[in-house]
């Protein structure tokens, strides 16, 4: 315990949703290249499939809210095999609360509950070369891979070969699940989709951030994308795509030609994805700031050992990394 502080899962003393939009806005609202907190969104994220109130973390100053961390149950394929992990999210301090150690507090129970319901990794993403990484590298996090931010900037030229790209407003998990099981087998770090998580993740969010799949369909070249329009802190009005899955770099530069020429596109690359790397490339993205994903193993290293010896790249969740 630190003196002054009570600390406890979500699951025994629960933080009601304003507390939590409250501590996230005034932790995040300038922090760069995420998506600005609100109550609407908090209240979404609470819904996530997997988020664990017993896993999950809080510190209290008397009935303050001062610190928290949610951990999200989650089974990522990993080497073709499914991992279950702990995505841990928005790990947060109130500034006049920091320098106590709560946030290696929150962790560490965090790091023990999980032990104790078998998973086998923690999962976190992260600037690198930052306070909070030398934080969790302190506390046993590996850094597993490294993601890039990647940019177009408005007025990019886009072209390429034609490619039949259809809009799906509504989808619906069973209409897709074939095209993206497919598509999927190329990476690691994708998360088994049952309904509830599919309709969670593209059919739920808040009206602001409601996003367009996009699919192409056909025997030749299948592809699939999410796009969001949304404001990040210091990116201004973009268009985000994320689950980005082609089978041909140039697929992905027919897709932005469908993009309104006036806004940004950004998305998160693995670093080491050369096929996504030349589609990007293609399309008038450039590479910008790293992001890391850290890994703390609880299963004495199968985790981990898979990790590192798959060739596979892996899929950033953007739900986990800028917040959506």
């Amino acid at each position: 315990m630190i003196a002054g502080y009570h600390i406890a899962s979500h699951a025994q003393q629960p933080p009601d949703d304003r507390r939590l939009a409250a501590l996230a806005s005034l932790c995040f609202g300038s922090y760069p290249g995420v998506l600005r907190p609100s109550l609407g969104f908090v209240r979404w994220f609470l819904r996530r499939p997997g988020l664990a109130p017993a896993l999950s973390q809080a510190a209290w100053h008397g009935d303050e809210l001062v610190a928290s961390l949610f951990v999200t149950e989650a089974v990522l394929s990993v080497g073709l095999s499914p991992c279950r992990v702990g995505l841990v999210d928005t790990v947060m301090t109130a500034p006049e609360h920091r320098g106590q150690g709560l946030a290696s507090a929150l962790i560490k129970r965090a790091i023990d509950a999980a032990a104790s319901l078998g998973l086998e990794a923690m999962l976190l993403y992260t600037s690198p070369d930052t306070g909070p990484y030398r934080l969790y590298a302190s506390l046993g996090f590996r850094h597993v891979k490294s993601l890039d931010y990647w940019r177009r900037p408005p007025g990019a030229c886009s072209g390429g070969e034609p490619c039949a790209w259809e809009a799906l407003l509504s989808p619906e998990p069973e209409d897709l699940a074939a095209e993206y099981e497919q598509l999927m087998l190329s990476h690691d770090g994708v998360p088994v989709h049952d309904a509830r998580l599919w309709r969670w993740r593209k059919r739920q969010r808040p009206a602001s951030i409601r996003p367009t799949l996009w699919r192409v369909r056909g025997q030749g070249a299948p592809a699939m994308a999410t796009c969001a329009r949304l404001r990040l802190t210091g990116e201004g009005s973009s268009l985000l795509l994320s689950d980005v899955l082609v089978s041909e770099p140039a697929c992905l530069q027919a897709l932005c030609a469908r993009m309104p020429p006036d806004i940004p596109l950004i998305t998160v690359a693995d670093t080491n994805d050369s096929q996504m790397r030349t589609a990007l490339e293609l399309a008038g993205f450039r590479p910008g700031a790293q992001e890391a994903m850290l890994s703390y193993c609880l299963d004495s290293g199968g985790a981990i050992a898979a990790l590192s010896a798959s060739k596979r790249p892996w899929l950033p969740l953007t739900e986990s990394i800028i917040g959506i």
